[in-house]
């Protein structure tokens, strides 16, 4: 809840995960109390651990990897990578357990085409593991995943010398008994944007589902290279001094899934069932509501902590507006029903991913500017309203249809 003055936003989005069969942490509120004196609410989340495996696999004889994305630079084609990694049964680990994940990182980094990359995917990993993740985190905007790339550790704990030229983060992976790769999605707490999709809008990041460029096919807007997209210079801030490369553009896993019409139409009929059954906003707003009646109003409004964190991207007006839990609980509704009208039009079967238009994410940002401003004169917290307003008015990745 570091970033989240709701409070809700972390244990939604995992409820909202578990909703489609996927295997994530269980997730409650907790109010926390040290010697007596009361700290503030704070999330209780189930580590991913032995005993998650056996609750959720029903078993944890398997072998468990933090964040080591098969084929992701030369060094992944090496035990010691993925070694390094082990969570589970680390001193017992030998290179001959982790074969299945080597073996996939080896054959996914020799791959040469589409059909080499898909006979490895339906080999060695539960693909829905990863096409369901996909399907939820583009619809709650869940962007500080495992499909973003960034070219170092931005959690500075990567070794310069070794070589890896990409690094993506918050997910962990599963070898199980029967030798499957399963993802298991972790660190949702950076979702429900106000501001429609952060690395778009930030970055003018194109989306992960768009493919990577045909060398013939360089200057197309539905298409991207590998190449780093650095953040939009502006007064709002962004989440880092350094740029962001692009999933399908840069992974051969996204690409795949991007490109391979049989595994789109997996990942779109997921999305669509989600849509219909689960991110239902009204649906949504009951849970919401039960939370509160639960007692975590009364228990944030005695929270010497709160608000925990700040906004990764403060309000360009500089604002001071005190933050008013019941407003960002309204902010919360909102976003989930922007999400779902944005969803519905980017599950269209002709609506065709592409790149961000970088001219009109500059009248985005003068827009919020001007408004604003105008907001603060009048003691209004204006981010969520005058992003809401402004992306209405110019939006810089409307569909585009064939």
């Amino acid at each position: 809840m570091q970033n989240d003055p709701s409070l809700m936003r972390e244990c939604l989005a995992y409820h909202l995960y578990r909703s489609m069969g996927l295997k994530v942490s269980r997730c409650a509120h907790a109010k926390v109390f040290v010697n007596g004196r009361y700290e503030g609410v704070y999330l209780a989340v189930e580590n991913v651990d032995s005993r998650f495996l056996e609750h959720h696999f029903g078993e944890k004889e398997g072998v468990l990897f933090k964040e080591k994305w098969p084929g992701i630079g030369e060094d992944a084609n090496h035990a010691d990578y993925f070694l390094e990694g082990v969570k589970n049964r680390k001193s017992s680990t030998t290179k001959s357990d982790i074969e299945p994940m080597l073996k996939f990182s080896q054959k996914l980094w020799d791959a040469k085409d589409s059909d080499e990359v898909a006979h490895a995917l339906h080999k060695y990993w539960n693909l829905e593991s990863i096409t369901r993740v996909l399907a939820v985190a583009s619809v709650i905007d869940d962007w500080d995943s495992f499909f973003t790339f960034f070219p170092s550790d931005p959690n500075r704990h990567q070794d310069p010398s070794n070589g890896q030229r990409r690094f993506n983060h918050n997910f962990y992976v599963y070898q199980d008994g029967g030798g499957k790769l399963n993802l298991i999605h972790w660190d949702t707490d950076l979702t429900f944007s106000e501001y429609g999709s952060v690395l778009e809008l930030f970055f003018g990041l194109p989306a992960w589902n768009v493919p990577l460029c045909e060398p013939h096919n360089r200057r197309s807007t539905t298409c991207t290279p590998c190449k780093e997209y650095l953040p939009y210079n502006v007064s709002q801030g962004s989440p880092t001094n350094g740029g962001i490369l692009p999933g399908a553009g840069c992974d051969k896993i996204l690409n795949f899934i991007a490109t391979d019409p049989a595994t789109r139409e997996g990942y779109l009929k997921d999305s669509w069932y989600f849509l219909q059954r689960v991110f239902i906003p009204s649906e949504l707003e009951k849970v919401v509501r039960a939370w509160q009646a639960r007692g975590l109003e009364e228990a944030h409004r005695c929270d010497p902590n709160y608000p925990a964190g700040k906004g990764i991207f403060p309000d360009p007006s500089q604002n001071g507006t005190a933050v008013n839990w019941k407003e960002e609980v309204q902010s919360l509704l909102g976003t989930i029903r922007q999400e779902y009208k944005l969803a519905l039009e980017r599950t269209n079967p002709v609506y065709q991913p592409h790149v961000p238009d970088r001219k009109k994410i500059g009248k985005v940002f003068k827009c919020v500017t001007d408004c604003s401003k105008f907001m603060s004169r009048h003691d209004i917290k204006s981010l969520y309203t005058c992003y809401s307003i402004c992306l209405h008015e110019v939006s810089p990745f409307a569909s585009s249809q064939v």
